[in-house]
């Protein structure tokens, strides 16, 4: 048997192939630049945590989307891809498409999936400089809190 947070996991990430969006389960995001599944998000467990709340228990699942895609190479006319903002704003706009499925009045917010609902998006850094500057490659990632229902 499964854990559950694994279930959860595995029902996203087929929820976003269900919705035309490439993704795969993964531990930690790519550091490479050749390793880099362009466009893909990566769907990560991160933590669950119990609590109760007027005597009745609830569990709380974290799982971490992550969006990657490495830079373009470099152009006579963008001889600095770290400088083509027309690529990383793209980039912004697929990530902010895919967040407001978890916000208020998303297909994803509200629906069981993996007897979870969705009920917040814990906001981090809308991407990580140093993977820019490192690495090559726009990682934005953020963290979704479920609730298991009943």
């Amino acid at each position: 048997m499964s854990h559950p947070l694994l279930t959860l996991r595995d029902a996203l990430v087929a929820k976003l192939i269900a919705m035309n969006k490439s993704a795969e389960a993964r531990y930690v995001e790519y550091k490479s630049k050749r390793e880099v599944k362009d466009g893909k998000y990566l769907v990560a467990i991160a933590s669950e945590s119990d609590k109760q709340f007027r005597n009745v228990d609830q569990r709380d699942y974290f799982i971490d989307v992550a969006y990657q895609r490495s830079l373009p190479e470099a152009t006579k006319e963008k001889p600095d891809p770290l400088e083509n903002n027309a690529f990383l704003d793209a980039c912004v706009i697929e990530v902010a498409t895919v967040k407001a499925l978890f916000q208020e009045g998303g297909e994803l917010r509200g629906n069981a999936l993996a007897d979870c609902v969705a009920i917040e998006i814990l906001d981090g850094p809308l991407y990580l400089p140093n993977h820019l500057t490192e690495h090559n490659i726009f990682t934005s990632s953020f963290r979704v809190r479920f609730r298991l229902e009943g």
